[in-house]
């Protein structure tokens, strides 16, 4: 494909649509503790009342969200998605403070929407109580995360549902040769520890991960998080294709640490 072609790529006026479903799902930062199901929904649900999602999403990114099958095979036809992933502290008396931006959705109305949601929930001051905090006293720190597409790991609550467009011939992302591996820890490798990270990120149009993408889904210890992150800038790919054209693509991958014996 051309240049010219590529820089109006556009979603054709016969595209087949199909419906999706826009799940969020809940983790505790500050603690490695699975959270209460009850807690999860309650707290999800009142957030879902509170969102908008625009009309016009303007969606750049294909493939959805990747399962531990870090790169499919194509070429065949891919979906636009979205995933956006914010962070927050609620405190015993539940007051909501330090929204964040961990991870955007490169839509800035969906990235808007999501705020807006989670501060009208806090102003409604309808936030479910936290097991085991003190009213008044400690607070949690959380990453809420809304996308198309289930997370198999954690809790998920359907909060919309979507018409997207199907698009083809779609090529995704693959692996460059000798791509950047994270180093293993020097202190875990000395102590026999393996573990294994699972990261979401969108890999941009010219094979580079776009870092305010980055979604830690699950780490076993703090310090392969740590290397996977630092891994990141250095990472090459292949870009992915729609029509010829290079295409914005959010991947998962799981990177794993084990010990050779």
């Amino acid at each position: 494909a051309t240049v010219a072609a590529c820089s109006t790529l556009t979603v054709p006026s016969d595209a087949r649509r199909v419906t999706d479903t826009v799940f969020a799902t809940l983790r505790r930062l500050d603690r490695d503790e699975v959270l209460p199901k009850p807690f999860t929904e309650a707290l999800l649900a009142d957030v879902r009342s509170h969102l908008t999602l625009p009309m016009q999403l303007g969606l750049p990114v294909f493939g959805g969200l990747v399962d531990a099958r870090p790169f499919a095979r194509g070429p065949g036809d891919a979906k636009r998605t979205f995933d956006v992933e914010l962070g927050f502290v609620l405190h015993g008396d539940g007051r909501l403070t330090g929204i964040v931006m961990y991870a955007t959705s490169m839509s800035a109305p969906i990235d808007d929407s999501v705020i807006e949601a989670l501060r009208a929930a806090d102003s409604a001051q309808s936030m479910p109580p936290i097991v085991g905090l003190k009213s008044g006293g400690d607070s949690a720190v959380f990453a809420m995360r809304v996308g198309i597409g289930r997370d198999t790991q954690v809790v998920n609550v359907a909060m919309a549902t979507l018409s997207v467009p199907v698009e083809g011939p779609f090529e995704p992302v693959q692996p460059e040769d000798g791509v950047a591996a994270p180093l293993y820890p020097d202190g875990l490798r000395r102590l026999g520890v393996s573990g294994s990270v699972y990261m979401s990120f969108v890999v941009d149009e010219g094979g580079r991960v776009m870092l305010d993408t980055r979604s830690v889904r699950s780490a076993s210890a703090g310090q392969f998080r740590d290397a996977v992150l630092s891994a990141t800038p250095r990472m090459q790919f292949k870009p992915a294709r729609l029509r010829g054209c290079p295409v914005k693509q959010l991947v998962g991958q799981v990177y794993n640490f084990k010990m050779r014996h």
